[in-house]
């Protein structure tokens, strides 16, 4: 049922109406009788001028006995109210009325925000800032219009829109919301630097990537994958804890037990013989007291063995492994780079100095000049890079373990690994203790080989670190300055004496110069006056000349303009003639008919006056069976060209044309159908439409005006140009100039982009 409470209106209009669709008592306003409730007619008492106009031009739009009035010969289109202006304050005595003020007080004008010559009472954007006021959280500022944390700051100025402690831009590369309070990075270590982009996200010095339990700082490693760790280091922080591993290869037998028996405990195939009784030694007895002191005895002459070694291996730069050839790790001899090392020998004491970096910006990230080759490496191992500073240098420097790669120069079973060192200023977060300045990075190379030394510098506010150095040099400085203070007022009284004596001998000179300059400032000054005499009447009569030549083309633009009004309005005027002559001619056809029909079959009629080549046509097909009264479904020839759901007109040549909309479409079919008011015959056309009603200066009249004249789309009102424009005018019966000063076609672009 499309009129629940049987009131004669049916749900629809009442909705748009804001009237009850369940209580017949209640029904919407219809001052002129004309089925269109005040709420949405934009002519309410069907005087032929719209409710806007009527209330600018001091009229009642409730009724159709008071009009405009219209009695000027110069603006015969203007009304009176709009031209009168009682008060001499610069608004119209009609404007002031609508806006509220008083039309014979100067000093009670309407306030008008964005100096847009619309009142605010009358102006839906005061700031003219493309929001209307009221989805405006600002609306007398036009550079801000929204506030999602209601902080009074609006988000283009706030750099948290959503007060979760993260600015928007972290929370741009994070990939959370900025404007949800809820929605934040997540910050496990609490570094300041968000997990998705952070490759230690629990601090634990061990990346994500080789990290069994990348979100637990006390534990890293799993060897044997049973989400137990091999070891805790402090607290777990999960939930619930870690707990230990107490057999770390899970082969059976315990870690503690392994050690005791000497096999390894991380290895699922080393395991104690079967037969095996790894039991603890008492050193109570006498066989394990002598085995002590053997095993003392063992180890200090080894000892004094290696103590040569040690020394040998110092003076070398070494280590005790290098020198017996176990270690195959990085060692110095092997390394070089290009381009060379600037100094040093790879060792703790003397390491590689790379060449120092500087000129980084906060944020960045920069790799060495130097491409370090380290050969004669193990293949299958890798190789890290640490940061003997990393906690002071915020870990700027560290970076992943690099793989020894197979190289066709290396003996079987060797590589080599090719890389640059790597500075990353973003791995100290944004709550970085040392925002900026020098960084020294003291790059251990392996376990314990090569040592490099590099010095990234990275600028920024460095105001907060000068002002500490300058307090701790203050005190010395001041000594300085007392100083140098007794020994400059001893140079400056020997420096007065003999400056005394020069300034006199000077003088004298300085004199005799000066008159001499005098004389020749003043010959020059002539020269100068005159040849500026004469560039003055040169720019005088170039001016003269090119002011009459700009009004001649002045003149020469202005009666190009006057002949192409004159033609246009010609145009025009040969256009009303024909029109009138064609109205005469329908007065016996629209005999019978009310006021508002023979209105629309006057329009109808103009439209072989509009240039639709121009403007172009809106899609249309047949419907190919009869329609009856209140269906919700519609038949069409062809529905391609037609939207899912939207709206259409139906232009029957039997009855009055209507309105329609429909929810969906199912093949050639439109469904949930509403607004057929009466029985349609097959054959009538449809066309798909916009809601023109959109348009500001366009109520549902001026639309089926529109609709009636074969303009539906705002693609088509945005194609008139300026003659386009008073031809529709004229034709839809509007007052003149209205199409130009809504700016219709202004407004239609817009909504097209959309």
């Amino acid at each position: 049922d499309d009129d629940d409470d049987g009131d004669g209106w049916t749900d629809e209009m009442e909705l748009l109406c804001n009237s009850n669709s369940l209580n017949s008592s209640i029904k919407p306003v219809d001052t002129d009788g004309d089925s269109i409730c005040d709420e949405i007619d934009d002519d309410d008492d069907n005087d032929d001028y719209i409710d806007s106009e009527e209330e600018i031009c001091s009229s009642d739009p409730l009724d159709e006995t008071s009009i405009p009035i219209f009695s000027s010969e110069d603006e015969p289109d203007v009304c009176d109210a709009l031209l009168q202006d009682t008060d001499q304050d610069g608004w119209s005595d009609g404007i002031e009325n609508a806006c509220g003020t008083l039309s014979e007080d100067s000093s009670s004008v309407p306030g008008d925000q964005d100096v847009d010559g619309s009142c605010d009472t009358l102006d839906e954007d005061d700031d003219n800032d493309g929001w209307t006021d009221e989805l405006d959280a600002f609306p007398y500022n036009p550079t801000e219009w929204l506030d999602t944390d209601s902080d009074g700051e609006g988000n283009n100025e706030d750099e948290d829109d959503d007060n979760d402690g993260w600015i928007d831009s972290w929370e741009d590369v994070c990939g959370t919301d900025p404007l949800v309070n809820t929605s934040t990075p997540v910050d496990l270590d609490g570094d300041g630097f968000c997990d998705s982009l952070d490759q230690d996200s629990d601090d634990d010095g061990v990346v994500d990537d080789i990290d069994a339990f990348p979100d637990d700082p006390a534990a890293s490693i799993d060897t044997d994958g049973d989400g137990y760790p091999d070891s805790l280091v402090g607290v777990s922080t999960s939930d619930p804890q870690l707990m230990e591993d107490l057999d770390d290869d899970n082969d059976g037998v315990s870690d503690k037990d392994e050690i005791a028996c000497g096999t390894d405990p991380l290895v699922n195939t080393s395991i104690p013989p079967e037969d095996l009784s790894c039991i603890s030694v008492s050193t109570d007895s006498e066989f394990g007291f002598m085995t002590y002191w053997w095993c003392c005895v063992l180890l200090l002459l080894l000892l004094a063995l290696l103590l040569p070694l040690v020394f040998l291996a110092g003076e070398k730069g070494q280590t005790v492994l290098m020198m017996l050839g176990l270690n195959k790790g990085p060692q110095p001899m092997n390394t070089t780079s290009v381009p060379e090392f600037v100094s040093g020998k790879g060792t703790q004491s003397e390491p590689f100095v790379l060449k120092p970096i500087t000129g980084v910006k906060m944020g960045d990230s920069v790799e060495s000049k130097e491409t370090i080759t380290i050969t004669k490496l193990e293949l299958g191992t890798e190789i890290s890079i640490t940061d003997l500073d990393s906690d002071e240098n915020e870990n700027r420097f560290n970076m992943d373990f690099i793989e020894v790669q197979e190289d066709e120069e290396e003996e079987e079973g060797f590589g080599s690994v090719v890389f640059r060192l790597q500075f990353n200023d973003n791995k100290a977060g944004m709550r970085a203790q040392k925002p900026d300045g020098e960084f020294v990075g003291r790059i251990r190379i392996g376990r314990a080989s090569v040592y490099v030394l590099w010095s990234v510098t990275v600028d920024g506010d460095s105001s907060k670190r000068k002002a500490v150095e300058e307090k701790d040099d203050s005190e010395e400085e001041a000594k300085i300055q007392e100083e140098m203070k007794a020994k400059a007022e001893a140079e400056a009284k020997a420096k007065a004496e003999e400056k005394a004596k020069a300034e006199a001998e000077a003088k004298a000179k300085a004199e005799e110069k000066a008159k001499a300059e005098a004389e020749a400032r003043k010959n020059e000054a002539e020269a100068r006056k005159f040849e500026a005499e004469m560039e003055v009447r040169k720019a005088e009569a170039e001016a003269e000349a090119r002011k009459a030549e700009a009004e001649a083309e002045a003149r020469k633009a202005e009666a190009e303009a006057r002949k192409a009004e004159a033609d246009s309005e010609s145009k025009l005027a040969e256009m009303e003639a024909r029109m009138a002559e064609k109205m005469a001619k329908m007065e016996e056809q629209m005999e019978g008919l009310s006021k508002k029909e023979a209105e629309l079959v006057r329009v109808a009629a103009k439209a072989e006056f509009i240039d639709f080549d121009v403007l172009g046509v809106s899609e249309s097909t047949n419907i190919v069976e009869e329609i009856e009264k209140g269906s919700d479904t519609i038949s069409l020839k062809d529905a391609s060209e037609f939207p899912e759901s939207g709206l259409g007109y139906i232009n029957d040549e039997t009855g009055e044309n209507i309105s329609i909309k429909w929810k969906a479409k199912d093949g050639n079919i439109l469904t949930g159908v509403s607004g057929v008011k009466r029985t349609i015959a097959s054959g009538a056309i449809i066309f798909n439409k916009d809601d023109l009603q959109r348009t500001k200066g366009i109520g549902p009249f001026i639309e089926e005006k529109l609709n009636a004249l074969g303009i539906y789309t705002f693609e088509q009102i945005s194609k008139m140009d300026s003659e386009l424009e008073d031809q529709v005018n004229i034709a839809i019966e509007f007052f003149k100039g209205r199409v130009k000063r809504d700016k219709w076609v202004d407004q239609s672009k817009e909504f097209l982009k959309e």
